[in-house]
């Protein structure tokens, strides 16, 4: 129905157009990675000017594939070392209240009372000797003044070449190798699916780690406005080197550029091909790739992320380029008129002069985006663009 309705947009266009269908014109539209929603679609086609659909697509591939880069990174950010009373928004039970053993609690709050819970991430770890460790991670998402989770984060993961803590965490100044599958659903509806890897090579002696990452996923559920699922696939750039650095303070920042692409395809027609994850830095290769893809859109994004007590606490991305022509920045700033206030951030997806869509997002990735041509917007949860 939504490709019937694609196609009469098309058609409609192409005979407005005349001359303008055909050859390439029939490559850019089936490059745009999204169908045609609107009659004003066809009237940007016909004025030889990307769609809203085209602007939507390139900004969800831009946002998901810097949002699974987020999430990755948060496993170099080092060990949650909250107290089990309230402490700056956070609670770490030790068991969790599940009271297995080997497991933990992180409860993160919007408000440094902890009165709002923002999530709850219940951790189980099982040793498995010679510096490995199985683990499986339940992370439970709110909105603000929600009594219920909203989304729900599962991982498992195998943990190798590490030295661990009393907690089961690695030990970052040592090095370990970490390999993940994820899923995200969001009101019980799988929304994506993706795996990946990070490894951190030993300290040199100065509070300085290599480290290398590779991933890849998609969006199960796809967007159906536009008629597609979007994906990606990156791994870290060699040069410049990636490194992970602990300040004197214990604050640790991570400094890396990814490249990649995004992908997109009809609905259901993404799959993750199988990976193949390695023990250090020395085989950086990307171990991730999916297939099913109708077009793609190469990446580069250099990300500088930082984190106190485990969380995150500031992020920066400046020039990542998006073949077609796209930008992406984003900064952190502070909300309110304190610097008590919480941090958020804003992004901003540009082609040359033109403004594309802008992000907003809480420190937990929560926020929206939005399309500056059509006005349209979409939820992000998790660092993930949904409905």
């Amino acid at each position: 129905m939504a490709r019937s309705r694609i196609f009469a947009i098309a058609a409609a266009a192409c005979a407005l157009a005349l001359a303008g269908c055909g050859g390439r014109g029939g490559s850019d539209l089936s490059s745009s990675g999204g169908g045609l929603e609107t009659l004003d679609d066809a009237a940007a086609i016909v004025a030889h000017r990307p769609t809203g659909s085209q602007n939507a697509s390139a900004a969800i591939g831009a946002v998901d594939s810097l949002g699974s880069l987020i999430n990755q990174l948060a496993d170099a950010g080092g060990a949650e070392t909250a107290g089990r009373d309230c402490l700056r928004g956070m609670e770490l039970l030790t068991p969790s209240r599940t009271g297995d053993p080997h497991s933990t609690e992180m409860r993160e709050f919007f408000d440094a009372g902890c009165t709002q819970l923002a999530r709850d991430t219940v951790r189980t770890f099982v040793p498995l000797g010679m510096g490995a460790e199985s683990e499986t991670v339940a992370v439970s998402i709110y909105a603000r003044n929600g009594a219920s989770p909203l989304a729900l984060r599962l991982e498992s993961s195998r943990i190798v070449n590490a030295t661990f803590d009393a907690l089961g965490f690695p030990l970052a100044g040592d090095g370990f190798a970490k390999s993940t599958t994820r899923q995200l659903l969001v009101s019980n509806q799988r929304r994506t699916v993706s795996t990946s890897q990070i490894a951190i090579a030993p300290s040199r002696g100065d509070d300085v780690n290599a480290l290398c990452a590779s991933s890849a996923g998609y969006d199960a559920a796809g967007i159906p406005s536009l008629d597609a699922t979007f994906g990606w696939q990156g791994s870290t750039l060699d040069s410049p080197t990636s490194v992970r650095r602990t300040d004197p303070a214990g604050g640790v920042s991570v400094s890396t550029t990814q490249i990649g692409s995004t992908l997109a395809g009809p609905i259901d027609s993404l799959s993750l091909l199988t990976g193949t994850s390695h023990a250090g830095c020395a085989n950086a290769a990307p171990g991730y790739a999916l297939a099913g893809s109708a077009s793609t859109r190469a990446f580069t994004i250099p990300i500088r992320v930082s984190y106190r007590d485990g969380r995150l606490s500031s992020l920066s991305v400046s020039g990542a380029t998006f073949s077609g022509g796209f930008t992406f920045d984003l900064t952190t700033r502070t909300s309110g008129r304190s610097r008590t206030g919480a941090i958020v951030f804003d992004g901003l997806l540009t082609n040359g002069k033109t403004r594309v869509a802008n992000l907003f997002s809480d420190a937990f990735g929560s926020g929206a985006l939005t399309i500056t041509s059509t006005g349209a917007q979409y939820r992000l949860v998790d660092w993930t663009v949904v409905m």
